[in-house]
């Protein structure tokens, strides 16, 4: 099944979730809301060890796997290079909203969004490269509260206030 239940902590941070199958996650996160630590119900564990620079900006990772990987940014604060320990790359570039709008990786696969806003500036309509389109609503305090995909799946987010 498809659905599931989510909390989060006071910064956003998913920290339980739920899917109606039964399966679980338990996620920690770190100052800078950096997932740190998740465990399932089946007993699996996964841990997350990162460096900051002077601005709070991820510029190293390691994995549980063992698995580490470089960042570097722009002056906005978005993150524009990637490298692995593997040797693979990925380069970014990002609209006047700071969304994604341009991924290129190592192997040469590119990647493309287009994005329509709404007066809040909140995103309503997502294009990517593949020609999958994304429809979001938000409520009366602009949080998202819908989404549907090109494959007519339909997503709903619910608040407490």
């Amino acid at each position: 099944d498809n659905e599931w239940f989510c909390k989060y902590d006071d910064h956003g941070n998913m920290i339980y979730k739920k899917y109606l199958s039964d399966n679980e996650w338990f996620c920690k996160y770190d100052d800078h809301g950096n997932m740190i630590y998740k465990k399932d119900n089946y007993g699996n564990e996964f841990y997350w060890y990162y460096k900051y620079d002077d601005k709070g900006n991820t510029i190293y990772m390691k994995d549980s796997d063992g698995d580490e990987f470089y960042y570097k940014y722009d002056d906005k604060g978005n993150m524009i290079y990637v490298k692995s320990d593997r040797g693979y790359e990925w380069y970014y570039k990002y609209d006047d909203h700071n969304n994604e709008i341009y991924r290129k990786d190592s192997d040469g696969d590119e990647f493309y969004w287009y994005y329509k806003y709404d007066d809040h500036n909140n995103k309503i309509y997502m294009k990517d490269s593949d020609g999958e389109e994304y429809y979001y609503k938000y409520d009366d305090h602009n949080n998202k509260i819908y989404m549907k995909d090109s494959d007519g799946n339909e997503y709903h987010w619910e608040y407490e206030y």
